[in-house]
């Protein structure tokens, strides 16, 4: 009986079944099965960057076969891992996924090969590497003892109307729970495509630190935060910056 056409599997690995649904991935998109098939919510804020776009985390459809899907049932996510055409040695090196309680979406950088969960009473998240060990994950703030790096990146958003400078003043943290320091980079541009900044700043966020002395300008800007020291850990919640007129529009 079918159901769902121009719907089908990009590979036999990329599907996984979640509570109550059916996740998988097309050869241009991502879908859902509930007792129809629809696309995933939100699928068109990462849609071209995994399949369109010439950025270095687009797929490799030659290597479209190598493709793992998995569910998290710890975070209730489903992620899928791929090779990308930046891949130095043809392996899944990049990762994209979607968290089901509310439909976000976000990529990284990880080589996986393969996915599953133990339904032991921790109920581990198990991933396979290239190098041959299965790893542990969600368990701990650490990579084996050793400091693991996250960061968070936001694409450009606009100061003001977008048409005249702006200074950044200051930049408020908004985080439910930090753990060690946490780098911020303020970077700026003149317009959303350009293809050069023209500021990028870095600045420390202490634990309890109510407000960043930020000093950069631009019409547009972004932000991204880091952290990398041992038990580090973050949660983002709705952080703000400060903006005042720089300039004339022109």
């Amino acid at each position: 009986r079918v159901v769902g056409e121009n719907c089908g599997l990009i590979c036999a690995t990329a599907f996984c079944v979640a509570p109550a649904a059916v996740l998988w991935m097309s050869a241009r998109d991502f879908h859902i099965f509930t007792g129809v098939v629809a696309a995933v919510p939100r699928a068109e804020e990462i849609r071209d960057f995994i399949f369109h776009d010439e950025s270095t985390g687009r797929i490799d459809r030659s290597k479209a076969d190598k493709i793992a899907c998995g569910f998290n049932h710890k975070h209730n996510e489903v992620w899928w891992h791929y090779v990308s055409i930046s891949s130095a040695d043809g392996e899944p090196d990049r990762y994209v996924k979607v968290r089901l309680d509310d439909y976000s979406w976000d990529v990284g950088t990880l080589t996986r090969t393969a996915m599953a969960y133990h339904k032991s009473p921790n109920g581990d998240v198990l991933m396979a590497g290239t190098d041959s060990y299965i790893y542990i994950h969600e368990t701990g703030l650490d990579a084996a003892g050793a400091a693991m790096e996250a960061y968070l990146e936001s694409g450009v958003v606009a100061l003001g109307n977008g048409q005249t400078d702006m200074d950044i003043d200051g930049f408020i943290p908004d985080f439910e729970r930090q753990t060690g320091n946490i780098a911020l980079e303020i970077f700026t541009k003149d317009r959303p495509m350009s293809a050069s900044e023209l500021e990028r700043t870095s600045f420390t966020i202490a634990d309890g630190d109510a407000l960043v002395d930020a000093r950069c300008g631009g019409r547009y800007a972004g932000i991204r935060l880091t952290s990398n020291v041992i038990g580090g850990d973050m949660r983002l919640g709705t952080p703000l910056i400060e903006i005042s007129p720089a300039g004339e529009s022109r």
